[in-house]
């Protein structure tokens, strides 16, 4: 049967969530009305362990250890890869059956590319040791492309590749050496790999949990923390619920010491996992220590967090007393039974076994999408706090809190009130760390400081300690920028007349703006200094950076779309300008008239790991009441509560946002009914990372500012003219412009340019193509346009 979802799996970001929602909606099942066998809808993939699959076999594979001694001395390195297996058939399920990227788009078992020659193993079941990461030694980010699920559960760490490339496992849970995959494991790699395929920076994200009997983590099917199954009872609904609702899920065991019988499931119907029938096994006796046994596998018994058995595939259910029961005639009784693929090469395909939560069964590990319109942007953003807050103690420096500021506001010490910088600092980080545009310094965030007034600049230029030029008088002459570059908070004036503690140095400001003396910086000053500060920067050919703020009572400079920056007067119009922004991985900064924010009583977003903010989740905040003017906050800042040009607030910068009614909007928890919220990095050290707070567009909210490069402004990173018959091309373009690669054989000429290729670059703004050329060509120029 043509699998009706399969096209879908190209669709945008947009359409996904579609999808998604349509699928999680279905609930279908083979089974029949008078209570027979339950297997989920489509087919699962049954792959066996990788070793089985020998250089001989199609498509080749690493083959057993040719020299292995008895286990579990040393085990081989594609031994012991029961869970990862189990969650390469999981995988392939919700692509083949469901529609979801996550693994291979070929039906199984037509899905291996020749061993470690290819991406990836077909499914991801392996990557060969050529192709995939080394292991971790510290917990890090997650490999880019994606890579074999083992790499994520850390399956087998410590186990000797043959070919003395290094040693097995993966993603750091700091783990001590040990064959295959401990179960606190399971899950947690689990959601690292599903995600790093398709998450929360797309459309959906996963949520993964383990329900044992002696150990639970993660999150269970409904959203909720997960919780120990109490009785057989509970264990077994939890399986016919997953299957019933058309997801396959993963079984561990203490052993997999299994006796076949003659009882058979006869095969129904097509295309689908009962067209296979089945086979009923029944338990063996619990193996002796060190077992040798069909796969060589290694147990430890246990059924707490390290438990180290067999992991299986659950394809579907029999309930006892049911006509499928075969529990009577082997002499068991009435028999709850699991149908799961064992990804052992000795079994058949689908494997009938009691669920037997008493003795053998260890825990259930599922994994569910949840449609979301939540989205932060791709990459990591840096947190900086307010420079203040790093002491001559901290790492690298910093130059802490005014000695002579024994009263808050008396006066404002020098580095105080510097939101607006350092929210500036972290957005120019992004446009370095992500979409490489050298602006800021390359050392990703929180390693990106340098020791406090030594170097040429704190790096992402939050701040630039006592070699900061002086502020300039009125007016300023033409020209006037500072040559090097210097720190964001100078070009947005800000602090201007705050003393510096040495009275000889002058006074904190910088760009003059015709400001009167004031702590922190005005809403009207920080696109301008922005703009000033990327542009001394980095420009190309005369086209630099555009910037603008766009508020409920201000505007000036240009928005997103290269038109005139608009009074924003609904919060309809002021949230959507947020939204596109992240939508086009662009960070951006908001200005509100206090942060007088107090926690949620809910819990946070989960933990998504994708390298982007996900990975840190973030906590839920509501606004607190207005202060007055003048009152002492955490980080002593001041603000002048206005919501003109002239606002003194507090700035953040914005890195995600959910909107109202959505799967992770709180705010009928909370109350205060449906709500759009948007997540921040707000440089203050007494809150986390991300924080998600109301929008509050009729109370709080002051601005959005925008900051983006010229169209034209591309960065050429290889342009080689080979034989005079190819052209290699690689440029770093601009995310959400189309991207034309033009060429010419004269390049001082303003007319004439041809299109060679249109719409090149890939989603980040990246590109890499050859071009055939005419040997007969003289010459030829190379030129991209950027445009929406």
């Amino acid at each position: 049967m043509k699998n009706p979802f399969k096209n879908l799996s190209r669709m945008s970001g947009a359409k996904w969530k579609f999808v998604v929602s349509t699928t999680l909606a279905l609930i279908v099942t083979t089974g029949n009305l008078l209570g027979a066998a339950t297997f989920v809808n489509g087919l699962v993939p049954d792959w066996n362990q990788p070793y089985r699959y020998t250089p001989a076999s199609p498509n080749g594979g690493p083959g057993p250890d040719p020299s292995p001694p008895p286990p579990p001395t040393v085990v081989n390195q594609w031994n012991d890869w029961c869970a990862p297996t189990s969650g390469a058939n999981l995988a392939g399920h919700w692509t083949d059956a469901r529609g979801l990227p996550v693994a291979d788009t070929t039906a199984f078992p037509g899905s291996t590319v020749a061993w470690a020659t290819g991406a990836s193993w077909q499914d991801y079941l392996a990557d060969g040791s050529l192709n995939r990461p080394p292991p971790q030694a510290a917990a890090g980010p997650l490999p880019v492309p994606a890579t074999d699920i083992g790499w994520y559960m850390d399956s087998n760490r410590g186990v000797m590749y043959d070919n003395g490339l290094g040693v097995m496992g993966g993603y750091f849970f700091g783990n001590i050496g040990h064959s295959g995959t401990y179960l606190k494991d399971i899950h947690a790699g689990l959601q690292n790999y599903l995600n790093s395929r398709y998450g929360l920076c797309g459309s959906t994200f996963w949520r993964t949990g383990t329900r044992g009997i002696g150990f639970a983590a993660g999150t269970d099917p409904t959203g909720a923390q997960a919780v120990m199954h109490p009785n057989a009872i509970s264990a077994f609904a939890e399986i016919t619920n997953e299957i019933n609702t058309n997801r396959t899920l993963i079984l561990s065991f203490r052993h997999w010491n299994i006796v076949p019988t003659a009882q058979t499931l006869p095969p129904v119907g097509m295309n689908t996992e009962s067209s296979f029938g089945g086979t009923y096994f029944t338990w063996g006796s619990t193996p002796g220590s060190n077992p040798t046994n069909a796969e060589d596998e290694v147990w430890n018994y246990a059924d707490n967090g390290t438990a180290l058995g067999h992991a299986v595939t659950a394809v579907g259910y029999i309930r006892h007393n049911d006509p499928d029961d075969k529990g009577q005639q082997l002499g068991l009784g009435a028999t709850d039974w699991v149908i799961v693929h064992d990804n052992w090469s000795t079994t058949p395909r689908n494997v009938i076994i009691p669920l037997n939560f008493a003795s053998t069964w260890v825990a259930n590990t599922t994994a569910v999408p949840w449609p979301t319109g939540a989205k932060f942007v791709k990459g990591l953003v840096p947190d900086w706090n307010q420079p203040y807050q790093y002491t001559i103690q901290s790492p690298n420096g910093g130059p802490g809190p005014d000695p002579n500021n024994a009263t808050p506001f008396s006066p404002v010490d020098q580095w105080n009130d510097w939101c607006a910088p350092s929210s500036a600092a972290n957005v120019v980080g992004h446009w370095t760390d992500y979409h490489l545009a050298p602006v800021a310094d390359n050392t990703a965030f929180p390693g990106s400081t340098v020791m406090w007034a030594t170097g040429p600049s704190w790096q992402d230029y939050l701040g630039d300690g006592f070699a900061r030029p002086q502020p300039q008088p009125p007016p300023p002459p033409p020209n006037a920028l500072p040559v090097p570059t210097t720190d964001i908070g100078w070009y947005m004036d800000s602090n201007l007349g705050v003393p510096y503690d040495p009275p000889a140095l002058g006074v904190m400001g910088g760009f003059f703006f015709g400001n009167p003396p004031h702590p922190g910086t005005f809403v009207k000053d920080i696109h301008v200094g922005l703009q000033n500060f990327l542009n001394s920067q980095f420009t190309i050919m005369g086209a630099g950076w555009f910037t603008g703020t766009e508020g409920k009572f201000f505007a000036a400079g240009m928005n997103p779309t290269g038109g005139v920056a608009q009074v924003l007067g609904d919060p309809v119009s002021s949230f959507n300008a947020v939204k596109s922004e992240i939508n086009r991985d662009h960070a951006l900064i908001l200005s509100f008239m206090h942060w007088n924010v107090a926690a949620a009583a809910v819990g946070g977003l989960p933990t998504v790991n994708t390298n982007t903010e996900a990975d840190f989740g973030g906590s839920y905040y509501t606004w607190s009441y207005t202060p007055s003017p003048g009152s002492p906050n955490a980080e002593d800042e001041q603000w002048n509560l206005s919501n003109t040009s002239t606002n003194l607030g507090h700035a953040v910068t914005a890195v995600g946002y959910i909107p109202a009614n959505d799967l992770l909007d709180m705010g009928t928890n909370l109350g205060i009914g449906p709500t759009d919220w948007v997540i921040v990095h707000d440089n203050w050290a007494t809150t986390p990372r991300n924080v998600v707070v109301p929008f509050d567009w009729a109370n709080n909210w002051v601005a959005n500012t925008y900051a983006f490069p010229d169209p034209a402004m591309l960065q050429f990173t290889n342009l080689v003219l080979v034989l005079k018959t190819n052209v290699v091309v690689s440029f770093f373009g601009i995310p959400g412009y189309r991207h034309d690669l033009q060429w010419n054989s004269n390049l001082c000429s303003n007319t004439w340019w041809s299109a060679a290729f249109s719409n090149v670059a890939f989603a980040p703004g990246t590109m890499h193509l050859t071009n055939t050329v005419s040997a007969s060509d003289v010459q030829r120029f190379y030129r991209m346009k950027a445009y929406y």
